[in-house]
């Protein structure tokens, strides 16, 4: 799981949220030395940082700074000698705002790209560097402190030091907003390299004073390291590899050293000691690694292990689970069930023999429990294991396999063992903790689903169910409330008119924490996304959630973003379709003046969702053909000359990342001017994103990002089979098209999804199967997947009484949004319910994935505000260049 979503799961019971939104004590707060005076110094804050600004002074645009790192020990006594150097010499600087903040960087899941910088020194003449290095360093005395793996580190620490940006400026890289530096050669802005090794821009010249450290550090391994062969895992507290020691292939396991705190005080080198202490007692009791040795390298603590050829619990679980296939007979489930009580007997005597020995394991999840062929486990990652006796409750664990009702360290064990077996069959663990009575609701579609029988469900449940209520809930339901999809939408409404927070600044609906770093009116995960559904479900007299829009933008200090998803792109859609013409035509003259050269070539915030936008709006501004065809033009010469690949980076393919936003463009563009060039380009696009397709075995076609495949629409195989569907229309008879697209059909069917949302999950699929059956595509088969899907959202549901809520990506909270939450799974139902009155005009809810032609019918159409909304005609237009 993301990091980020147990980090913003931590301030509300319900929803994600700012993760240090609710305030700390004085006593936790950092401040600057006391014994200077700072009244005359500008202090500001964000989120994490206080900034510290000396008056009269001005901060460089970019250039070499000085990171200082700490431990929570030493926090104090680095910030108090820094802040008095810095008054001292008029540096402007900047630190961590609170002691909560820095146990969060140094723990154990935290970012290792900003682990360790506790302070930041902005030096304002670059001669002056050496000597502030020099001084710091002298005045800090070697205090311990993590090793900023971004920088240089200089003598013996804790001073770092790296060339970057000083002040906040942002560049596209790929379609994401990026910090950035000027190239100075060139004057453009260019990305700000931010990553776990030491980078210097091509057109920096390092100084020699720096020079000499790096030439200290050397690159070879000491004597008698293992040969390393690749890497299994990174983390903040250090790395897992695979080696080779004196001949034998082993598991070499690193803890860096002053990071990877864990709420009981050790670090991950204290963890690493105590496992291998612990895994030297255990080698003959209980199935865990055997540890060959343990030593030190370049400060860093090592454990070489038994290397055991076996996949973890997860993994195997994937493969096997037929919930995830297309081949769903009840004899492949029973045939599915009898291996998973295979293993989780063999589980459940592995814990007892660990138990016997006086220890838990105190972090048990499918990722730490490894399955050999013959179904037998062995037990790894033992560095929170404690005495059995230990009555605390768990400090750390996987989300969703933690009891959170202060069971004692063996109570706690038993409980994750009960979460997993449920896991095996219905991996929605995480659900408990924001709804307990999502326990009963998934145990039961355990059972039904693999034929398990009464005591099976019986014995999980009395593990699972709380021993104290869950703080703000109310005591929960026994059992889930029928409801149909009628049912749904208006409980979705009601409910998502109740969750708005107009009393907020930063933000109106709660949704995915990537609201936090998209502006707040975007479609996927702001204000405007949410307000369309509801429209969309013919809610009218939203006037001050639509003031609020206006506010909110109008003092948003935020860089200005473009796209359809999170941008202003987006926002004379949404307008539109809402009917305020004045919002949209003031939005689209912001839009139509945006540089290309600043957007990348993705459909989520990039060039083909500005070029569709502007191509609807060029029906009534013809002005806008030219810039539309300049975007068909750039989209051509980035893929005519791409060298596909077989797999993409992680959420950067498919129909929101990939060349497929591409191929809409051009289709859309190819169906207003019956230009053959626009369909040549749909087609060229489409087929880099072919390459990214893989086949499971099942002959389902998935989006392969190299650890995992993915059928979704956003970043899966169902939006490029979208785009396939509707390219069939012009390609008639091709049959390599309908082979692939039958293919991405069959992974849209597969009963079981970990999330309902519309980018990410079930609501996504089921748009796409809607799709397909606009084309005349549709089966009996795809018909029943639908139904099915729809059916199965109730799995995905979050009730307290009459509130209906869907929890978001990471399963942790509920999300109100369109692109992970209740908005994206309202707009389908509406969608779907359009379909199954047969209402359905041929268009779907979403921007630009249907052919452009007049607007939805609505679902209520007495409810329904009058004005706007119209998707109008669009003249020909001349061809790409």
């Amino acid at each position: 799981m993301d990091a980020t979503y147990p980090l913003h799961a931590a301030s509300d019971p319900l929803f994600y949220d700012r993760p240090h939104r609710r305030g700390v004590t004085a006593g936790e707060q950092f401040a600057p030395a006391a014994t200077a005076s700072w009244v005359t110094w500008t202090q500001t804050r964000d989120d994490s940082w206080s900034f510290c600004t000396p008056p009269d002074v001005t901060v460089p645009e970019q250039g070499w700074k000085i990171h200082v790192s700490a431990t929570p020990g030493t926090a104090e006594a680095v910030l108090a000698a820094v802040s008095l150097y810095c008054h001292r010499t008029r540096l402007p600087f900047k630190f961590l705002r609170d002691h909560r903040i820095l146990r969060a960087t140094l723990s154990k899941d935290g970012d290792r790209r900003v682990s360790g910088k506790f302070l930041t020194v902005y030096p304002t003449f670059p001669d002056d560097l050496e000597s502030h290095l020099t001084e710091l360093d002298a005045a800090l005395a070697g205090l311990p402190g993590p090793y900023v793996l971004t920088d240089l580190r200089w003598k013996k620490g804790p001073v770092y030091v790296r060339y970057g940006a000083f002040t906040r400026q942002f560049v596209s890289d790929n379609g994401v907003d990026v910090p950035a530096v000027r190239d100075l050669h060139t004057g453009t802005l260019v990305p700000d390299v931010r990553s776990t090794s030491f980078h210097v821009p091509p057109w920096v010249q390092i100084p020699a004073f720096l020079q000499a450290e790096l030439d200290q550090l050397g690159s070879a391994p000491p004597d008698q390291f293992p040969q390393v062969q690749g890497a299994l895992q990174f983390s903040n507290a250090g790395g897992v590899y695979e080696a080779e020691l004196d001949g034998r292939r082993v598991i070499l396991k690193e803890a860096r050293p002053h990071v990877g705190w864990t709420p009981d005080g050790r670090d991950a080198v204290q963890r690493l000691h105590d496992e291998t202490v612990l895994l030297q007692s255990l080698s003959e009791h209980v199935p865990v690694p055997v540890a060959i040795t343990a030593f030190s390298a370049y400060d860093h603590a090592y454990l070489a292990m038994e290397r055991i050829d076996a996949p973890s619990l997860h993994a195997a679980v994937v493969a096997r689970n037929p919930l995830v296939s297309s081949d769903v007979s009840m004899a492949a489930r029973r045939a599915y069930r009898d291996w998973a009580v295979a293993v989780a007997s063999s589980l459940r005597q592995a814990v007892a023999d660990l138990h016997a020995t006086g220890q838990v394991h105190g972090d048990l999840h499918p990722g730490n429990v490894l399955v050999n062929d013959d179904a037998t486990v062995v037990l790894i990652d033992l560095e929170m294991s404690r005495p059995i006796d230990d009555a605390q409750p768990s400090v750390i664990g996987a989300a969703g396999f933690v009891a959170t009702d202060g069971r004692n360290a063996a109570d706690q064990d038993l409980y994750a063992l009960a979460c997993i077996e449920l896991s095996m069959f219905v991996p929605l663990v995480p659900l408990m903790q924001v709804d307990p009575a999502k326990a009963g609701e998934l145990v039961a579609e355990a059972a039904n689903q693999f034929d398990l029988d009464s005591s099976w469900a019986n014995d999980r449940l009395s593990t699972l169910a709380r021993r104290k209520p869950l703080l703000g809930q109310a005591a929960p339901q026994t059992s889930p409330t029928a409801t149909t999809p009628l049912t749904t939408i208006a409980a979705l409404t009601q409910t998502l008119l109740a969750d708005a927070t107009l009393d907020r600044q930063d933000r109106l609906w709660p949704g995915d924490p990537a609201q936090f770093s998209e502006p707040v009116g975007s479609l996927a995960h702001g204000a405007l996304g949410v307000l369309t559904a509801l429209h969309h479900a013919g809610v009218a007299g939203l006037a001050q959630h639509h003031a609020w829009v206006d506010a909110a933008e109008a003092r948003s200090e935020s860089p200005r973003r473009f796209g359809l998803f999170d941008g202003i792109a987006g926002a004379v859609w949404a307008y539109r379709q809402l009917g305020h013409a004045a919002a949209a035509d003031r939005h689209l003259a912001r839009l139509s003046s945006v540089s290309l050269d600043r957007l990348g070539f993705d459909l989520y915030g990039g060039l083909p969702g500005v070029g569709l936008t502007l191509l609807a709006e060029s029906g009534v501004q013809p002005h806008l053909a030219k810039p539309v065809v300049d975007i068909a033009t750039r989209l051509k010469e980035r893929w005519q000359d791409a060298e596909p690949s077989s797999h993409v980076v992680t959420g950067r393919g498919g129909l929101l990342h990939g060349a497929t936003g591409t191929a809409l463009f051009a289709l859309r563009l190819h169906e207003i001017t019956g230009d053959s060039e626009h369909l040549r380009l749909a087609t060229e696009a489409i087929e880099y994103d072919l390459r990214s397709l893989r086949a499971a075995p099942d002959g389902s076609l998935h989006v392969d990002e190299g650890w995992r495949l993915l059928p979704y629409l956003g970043n899966g195989s169902a939006g490029i089979g979208l785009v396939i569907a509707q390219l069939l229309d012009h390609l008639p008879g091709n049959s390599r098209y309908l082979e692939i697209l039958d293919g991405i059909v069959r992974a849209a069917s597969t009963p079981f999804t970990i999330q309902s949302g519309l980018f990410q999950g079930r609501a996504g699929l089921i748009q796409f199967l809607l799709a397909v059956g606009r084309t005349e595509l549709a089966t009996v088969t795809t018909s029943a997947a639908v139904h099915d899907h729809v059916s199965a959202l109730r799995l995905h549901q979050l009730r307290r009484g009459d509130e209906l809520r869907f929890v978001g990506n990471g399963l942790l909270r509920a999300s109100c949004d369109l692109a992970t939450g209740a908005a994206g799974v309202l707009a389908t139902l509406i969608d779907y319910e359009h379909v199954a009155r047969g209402t359905d005009d041929n268009r779907t809810f979403l921007p630009f994935l249907t052919p452009f032609g007049v607007e939805d019918q609505p679902l209520l159409p007495a409810a329904r505000p009058s004005g706007g909304g119209e998707m109008y005609g669009v003249p020909p237009l001349p061809s790409v260049a």
